[in-house]
């Protein structure tokens, strides 16, 4: 049934004529699987990508999906029309496990069913289609909780596929969400213990082996991105309280357009949080899922109405009081950012309290509503009036009034014809009869959710994601991996950042000729910045001396030359590019080297004197191994640079620096004629190494110790669950 009301909602994305574009979508998720995909056909791991950030770790980005098995599914299959079936897919799969979930805990097969539409279609789930892993972990959160709630009271077999299911979610990389995942599956578990009489040494060990055995399968993900993480520009510190739900932000779950201001190109947010574009999860859905707190008196109703309560408290960030104790006694949360994101787990909480209400309320007299429903009914009446009230006599800058007054009127009908559908169903009827209402619920459910924001989720033609714009618009090559790279200037970078053209999508495609974000990707053309969620933190310390907010000198022409950069931004357009032929290439040598500290390497680096050509910068602790290097004739020749190597010959006159202008990272290894030599940090976050006098054939290999580890570790964690399979009895 959810997946036909998927293809009702979104009928040109299921048949594949246009595509999802806006926000992280278009610029951020969909580059990367291009990415994923164009290094699955020609043969290459994904370990690394060569074309933003100067070089970056890719697969250890944890969020590129790179090693969840159903990412086949838009690796063999037509892009980008695969990318919706597998975000669809996976919600679809969602639904299911809600309804088996709601089934199970209300007996009850109609509300079940509810459950399931209920998660797929609302404001929320909606906005996490910007991410297809968030799509990933959402459309996994409800199996890991069935399955895991299994294994705690029968143990065998369901362990198994609770493990599976875990280590699924955990390889989406969305680690937030597999944490308020196990924080309900943890609440859970505790029900069992103190209703269940089950010991705590049976609950500690099931619960245990779920979560070794998840992690061991995923820990050729796992320990790449753990690596990359000590090594990035997070830390506990890094958080902060930007895009957290604002202290008025409970109003859009009844009124939503309350204090929302509306972009250039149609498209509403919340005042101060455009993380989510919508938190709104249906007038009816959140009546059933409110009376079902007050109605229904058991342990697993006051578990997801306190989920739903921490949930809703912790989205306020600081605001909220709740985050930043949370912060002070876990400082892992830091790691974390956006509060908002909490409030994702409502995704979850509310629709299963729905399924409770709509499995009470069918329990109840069939000629007419409980009393403690009509309160119910008439207090979130009142309350909507009461944020309407709000909005007309304390409106914020970009409040329109008459969109949300008439917005949330809409809201109210949908509210009353749901309830007279439900009024209907429970009357004495046919059988027919009651499914056509209940039926004609859900479809009201759904043009609620799919209508209650203008352009919620906009879609253009699929050909905006065709590949070649830049040979297609301009008759110069364009740089390649190697060769060069492009520069987006700071103020060309701060322009795109917002879309100020109405025209959505003349808007993409200005973005598209910009190569801004990662949409350089899509043409395969390497770029000096990019949007990674994980930045080398040497790497970004160089690439803020170019875009530093706070900067108003010019911009470094030497760091500019070594980085590479051959084109830049047009002074006259921010769609256009000029050569820069002073650009060197990638990889130069015959420098000499200079000593010196972090902080005079930087100033080093922004300063009009610093001459890349010339003279290269090393740490002090460089300086006893290179005592006979100085600057010398040096020429690189018959370099080939593939995402994960780069070979090359080099003949120099004396022992010689050579210079890459690639991040540096602990995975890449160096050798010159097949012997392994020191590979070390240049010019602060790049590479270099010493070679001999004479002709030489150097070797960078990416080598990444952490994969290979993981992945004996997940072969091993494989053996052992299929050893758990076999020696346990069937229990599901």
């Amino acid at each position: 049934m959810v997946v036909a009301l998927l293809g009702f909602a979104f009928p040109k994305l299921v048949l594949g004529w246009n595509t999802m574009f806006y926000g992280d979508f278009g610029v951020l998720a969909y580059p990367f699987v291009f990415l994923h995909r164009s290094l699955f056909w020609s043969g290459e791991v994904p370990l690394w990508n060569p074309f933003s950030n100067c070089g970056a770790p890719f697969m250890a980005q944890w969020g590129t999906l790179t090693l969840y098995p159903f990412s086949l599914i838009y690796l063999l299959l037509p892009m980008p029309w695969s990318l919706h079936l597998f975000s669809f897919g996976h919600l679809a799969w969602g639904a299911v496990g809600m309804y088996v979930l709601g089934r199970s805990w209300t007996c009850n097969r109609l509300a079940g069913a509810a459950a399931g539409v209920f998660f797929v279609f609302n404001g929320l789930t909606l906005s996490c289609l910007l991410w297809p892993n968030y799509a990933v972990a959402l459309g996994w959160l409800p199996w890991v909780i069935l399955l895991a709630e299994r294994a705690v009271q029968q143990g065998g077999r369901p362990l198994f596929w609770a493990t599976l299911a875990a280590a699924c979610q955990l390889l989406s990389g969305v680690p937030e969400l597999v944490l308020l995942t196990w924080l309900t599956i943890a609440a859970l578990a505790l029900r069992e213990r103190f209703q269940g009489g089950l010991r705590w040494g049976s609950l500690l060990m099931r619960l245990g082996l779920v979560v070794v055995l998840a992690g061991g399968l995923a820990a050729a993900q796992i320990l790449p991105f753990l690596e990359l993480l000590a090594h990035s520009q997070r830390d506990a510190q890094f958080a902060t309280s930007k895009w957290a739900l604002p202290g008025w932000g409970w109003g859009n779950l009844l009124v939503p357009l309350f204090h929302a201001f509306q972009t250039p190109q149609g498209t509403y947010f919340q005042f101060g949080q455009t993380f989510l574009s919508s938190v709104y999860l249906g007038l009816p859905v959140l009546l059933l899922a409110m009376w079902a707190l007050w109605k229904v008196r058991t342990p697993r109703v006051w578990i997801l109405g306190g989920l739903l309560m921490f949930s809703l408290v912790m989205s306020l960030g600081e605001a909220g009081w709740v985050y930043g104790w949370v912060r002070r006694f876990v400082p892992v949360v830091g790691v974390g950012r956006y509060p908002v994101k909490f409030m994702i787990l409502a995704v979850f909480t509310v629709p299963m309290l729905a399924a409770f209400g709509l499995a009470a309320l069918q329990r109840s007299r069939r000629d007419a509503f409980p009393t403690s429903f009509k309160v119910v009914l008439a207090g979130m009446v009142l309350a909507v009036g009461g944020v309407l009230w709000i909005a007309k006599h304390h409106p914020f800058p970009y409040d329109q009034w008459s969109v949300t007054f008439g917005n949330a009127m809409i809201r109210l009908f949908v509210l009353g014809g749901s309830v007279a559908l439900m009024w209907m169903a429970l009357r004495h009827g046919t059988p027919f009869r009651k499914g056509l209402c209940w039926a004609m619920l859900f479809g009201l459910v759904v043009c609620d959710a799919r209508l209650h924001s203008p352009r919620q989720v906009p879609t253009l033609s699929a050909g905006v994601m065709s590949p070649g714009l830049w040979q297609e618009f301009r008759t110069n090559a364009p740089p390649r991996i190697g060769e060069g790279r492009v520069l987006i200037t700071p103020p060309a970078e701060a322009r795109l950042l917002r879309s100020y053209i109405e025209d959505m999508q003349q808007d993409f495609m200005s973005k598209r000729l910009a190569l801004w974000s990662n949409l350089n990707l899509l043409d395969g053309i390497p770029k000096v910045n990019g949007s990674s969620t994980l930045q080398i933190r040497e790497q970004k310390e160089v690439q803020d001396i170019i875009y530093k907010p706070a900067s108003t000198n010019a911009l470094p022409q030497g760091l500019m030359d070594f980085l590479g950069a051959s084109w830049i931004t047009s002074s006259n357009s921010f769609i256009q590019w000029d050569p820069r032929p002073s650009a060197l290439p990638w990889i130069t040598g015959g420098q000499q080297p200079r000593f010196l500290d972090r902080e005079q390497t930087l100033a080093r680096l922004a300063s009009a004197e610093f001459n890349p050509a010339r003279e290269v910068l090393l740490p002090d602790g460089a300086r006893d191994m290179l005592k006979e290097v100085q600057s010398t004739d040096c020429t690189v020749q018959e370099a080939v640079v593939t995402p994960n190597r780069i070979r090359f010959q080099v003949t120099a006159s004396a022992p010689a620096m050579v210079v890459v202008a690639q991040s540096h990272y602990p995975n890449w290894k160096a050798t010159v004629d097949g012997q392994r030599v020191p590979l070390l940090a240049a010019n602060h976050a790049f590479q270099a190494l010493a070679v001999p006098a004479g002709r030489h054939e150097v070797e960078l290999r990416y080598v990444d110790a952490m994969f290979h580890s993981g992945l004996g570790i997940t072969l091993a964690a494989a053996v052992a669950s299929l050893l758990l399979w076999r020696r346990t009895k069937p229990g599901l």
